[in-house]
């Protein structure tokens, strides 16, 4: 199986494994931060998981506070789609950010090369975010509701990707439903090639 995870402006990342490659980014990281225990040592009681079930498979998100005093969230999916992400406080929402966004995809064995069979965006909204949309490349829109810690979890798979439904914008309004933060998702696909930007921006491609 293949995973691959892009992870923004974080301090350390972990991921977990079971056969396959993995593919992660860690802007911020030393090797040494990356495989610190302290870290990722969640303090008691650890992540309180919010619950969503896609296709008949569990999938969870949640945050802490780390021993070390890092921001963290923790996901977890089926098979080898878990890790858990941590970062400074004070940089999670640094430079007018709004959303802390994270995403990610895998491929399982027997799919076609060039096709994931899940992608999944997940993370932290401030508290001036009162909803998140992920529009996909068909144009459609999907609400990603956001739980009382104020993660968010969105999963697309099997139908979902086979009409076209690949994620491919996270857009947050305000309470006045004004765009407030936008960042593309670009998973790129599994044989390694980068998908093709659609020709005009998404404001002109998905007009409500």
């Amino acid at each position: 199986m293949k995973l691959r995870t892009s992870l923004t402006l974080l301090v350390a990342t972990t991921a977990s494994v079971i056969a396959g490659v993995a593919l992660a980014s860690a802007d911020n990281a030393t090797p040494s931060e990356l495989y610190d225990e302290h870290v990722f040592a969640s303090t008691k009681g650890g992540a309180m998981m919010s619950r969503t079930v896609v296709d008949g498979q569990v999938w969870e998100v949640g945050r802490y506070t780390s021993r070390a005093g890092f921001q963290c969230i923790a996901q977890r999916g089926p098979g080898d789609a878990n890790g858990d992400t941590c970062t400074p406080a004070d940089a999670m929402f640094a430079d007018g950010r709004r959303v802390f966004a994270l995403f990610g995809a895998s491929h399982e064995p027997g799919a076609a090369r060039d096709s994931w069979t899940r992608v999944w965006v997940y993370g932290i909204a401030a508290p001036s975010v009162a909803t998140i949309e992920i529009v996909a490349h068909d144009c459609s829109r999907s609400a990603a509701k956001i739980s009382g810690d104020r993660t968010f979890l969105h999963v697309a798979a099997g139908a979902a990707l086979r009409r076209g439904r690949v994620p491919y914008r996270l857009v947050a309004h305000d309470r006045a439903g004004r765009t407030i933060f936008e960042r593309a998702v670009d998973v790129g696909s599994p044989d390694g090639m980068a998908s093709a930007p659609p020709p005009t921006p998404i404001a002109n491609r998905c007009s409500r």
